[in-house]
């Protein structure tokens, strides 16, 4: 992320108007450079700056960061606040204005379509998250209080939001006992907390604690246990270790499937795999995807129909996959390493878990991994017949995640779909391509 990126602030006044800034050409939107940390998120940056500048504590509902329309060009943002207050008094150059003035033209769109809901009192359309709702915050503080107090904690200070976008949430939370980690998820993944629960009992030395879940909203308030192994940092021993340390949990798992599908998680078995494809590939232009050609496409399914049920032939024994397995998805916690973020979780075939390894690590560590791959998946399949098949595993994996990446994108507002076309987009290619990255290592 830039470190001058320039942030526009859509902010709302109770009673209606809105926040205007007085420009050198008239009235603008107010706008700030937030100073943005290596580790920070767009959001963490503006709700820290609008603190320390402004003396606001801002409920912020979404921040947009379109794609620049040229790699020439820099980025430019929009953070859409809650209403402030009625206490809070505007800094120096701005004031209340009862209409909207000029927008900023790369982020005009997306402000439209706020001050349209606001000038008509309108609901939030059906795909806007619940974070990006007025008085979600309150509600889900609240909960999280009560969490802690079931679990014997109390909190020592405000949350501090690390994370927002258009799937999920997450707030650092300072108790009596160390740092809690509240994370909330959108329709699509509202099995994640249940599911993470029932992981943390049956395998605690591989999760973080779980404090406290409320499946229905989609919450999840965890122990901040270890800290993130950062992609560019993360040791080869670590990143190796992990594949294993997977397996592990799959192994342990294996009796237990049917209480995860109970709890949400799809069944995904390869057979299904070419139709759910096509219909990606058929949604793809108004997913963010690319358009593709009728014939292509088809060819394109054809050859994961015929790689698929290769493997599927194998037979693998299905385990819990994690749908979602890399380097930014692990803890590195003393001795050991836990895995996070199990929002992908499906009961299927232990193979399509290479995609995303495959997709996040360093070229040189690739060729090293197959071999862990290889060893890992021997407990579930005669993994020994896929040595000189990378090509075809690595393929159905990519068919995997553009299934994945679909049923995701259907679940965000338009608008905000670019958050997450680049993964589609990403997949796809290397499914087109038709060469596993351990072959180009």
């Amino acid at each position: 992320m830039p470190s001058d990126l320039l942030v526009h602030l859509l902010v709302p006044r109770h009673g209606g108007g809105m926040l205007v800034a007085h420009g050198p050409d008239g009235p603008a939107l107010p706008s700030i450079i937030p100073e943005i940390g290596a580790d920070d998120r767009l959001v963490a940056a503006v709700q820290r700056h609008l603190r320390d500048r402004w003396n606001l504590d801002p409920l912020v509902l979404e921040t947009h960061l379109p794609p620049p329309p040229s790699p020439d060009d820099g980025y430019i943002g929009l953070a859409v606040l809650e209403a402030p207050a009625a206490a809070w008094r505007p800094p120096p150059g701005m004031r209340w204005a009862s209409s909207p003035p000029p927008l900023p033209q790369r982020v005009a769109r997306r402000a439209r379509t706020w001050l349209a809901e606001w000038e008509a009192d309108a609901s939030p359309p059906e795909l806007r998250p619940p974070w990006s709702r007025p008085g979600w915050t309150a509600r889900a503080s609240a909960w999280i209080d009560d969490a802690l107090h079931q679990a014997g904690r109390t909190r020592t200070g405000p949350a501090t939001l690390v994370r927002l976008w258009s799937i999920s949430a997450m707030l650092r939370i300072p108790t009596d006992a160390g740092d809690a980690w509240f994370k909330a998820v959108f329709p699509h993944f509202h099995h994640e907390p249940a599911v993470t629960a029932l992981l943390a009992s049956a395998v605690p030395d591989a999760l973080p604690s779980v404090l406290g879940i409320a499946p229905g909203e989609g919450w999840l308030l965890m122990e901040a246990a270890g800290s993130p192994v950062p992609r560019s940092a993360a040791s080869d021993v670590d990143i190796l270790r992990a594949i294993d340390r997977l397996a592990d949990v799959q192994q342990l798992l294996r009796a237990r499937l049917d209480g995860f599908v109970t709890l949400g998680c799809p069944r995904r078995p390869l057979s299904t795999l070419p139709d759910d494809l096509a219909a990606a590939i058929d949604e793809a232009p108004g997913l963010g995807g690319p358009a593709v050609a009728a014939e292509e496409a088809a060819q394109v399914v054809d050859r994961v129909a015929e790689r698929a049920a290769w493997i599927d032939g194998l037979d693998f024994a299905d385990v819990l996959v994690h749908g979602d397995f890399h380097p930014g998805n692990l803890l590195v916690d003393g001795p050991g390493t836990r895995i996070l973020d199990w929002s992908d979780a499906a009961v299927g075939n232990p193979v399509v878990e290479i995609g995303p390894w495959f997709g996040e690590v360093r070229p040189e560590l690739r060729r090293r991994g197959w071999e862990a791959w290889l060893r890992a998946l021997s407990r579930f399949g005669p993994a020994e017949a896929l040595r000189a098949h990378e090509d075809d595993a690595y393929a159905v994996a990519c068919a995997y995640q553009v299934v994945s990446y679909a049923g995701i994108l259907r679940g965000i507002e338009p608008e905000n779909r670019y958050q997450l076309s680049d993964g589609f987009n990403g997949y796809w290619n290397d499914l087109v391509a038709g060469v596993a990255p351990v072959l180009r290592s």
